[in-house]
């Protein structure tokens, strides 16, 4: 990392901090909520594909719940060395799906 975006990052968390500085507790959420030049969310979901070698499917999760993208990896010894896209609809996407809405319905609202 260059000394320039070192600084400027070093810019954005000091700008927040004088605004937090600057207004009481229950004005803050108001004096920021326009600082920001885009938000975004993002939520993994991951299913283990196979154990030998080490195969996961990996989906980004909006948040509505909808699958933006799935990705297939190799990993070995923890580190991911392979990847591929997954074209959208196909029987792994639908599959991701799939099991994302039965952990969501199984596990988490129980």
């Amino acid at each position: 990392m260059n000394t320039n975006d070192t600084e400027q990052m070093h810019a954005q968390i000091d700008r927040f901090d004088r605004i937090q500085e600057s207004v009481d507790a229950s004005a803050f959420a108001d004096a920021v909520i326009g600082e920001f030049t885009e938000l975004g969310n993002s939520q993994t979901f991951e299913a283990t594909l196979a154990e030998d070698p080490l195969i996961r499917a990996v989906a980004d999760v909006t948040p509505n719940g909808d699958i933006a993208s799935v990705d297939v990896f190799v990993s070995r010894d923890g580190h991911r060395i392979s990847k591929m896209e997954v074209t959208t609809g196909s029987g792994l996407w639908q599959a991701m799906d799939v099991w994302l809405r039965d952990l969501r319905e199984t596990w988490i609202e129980e």
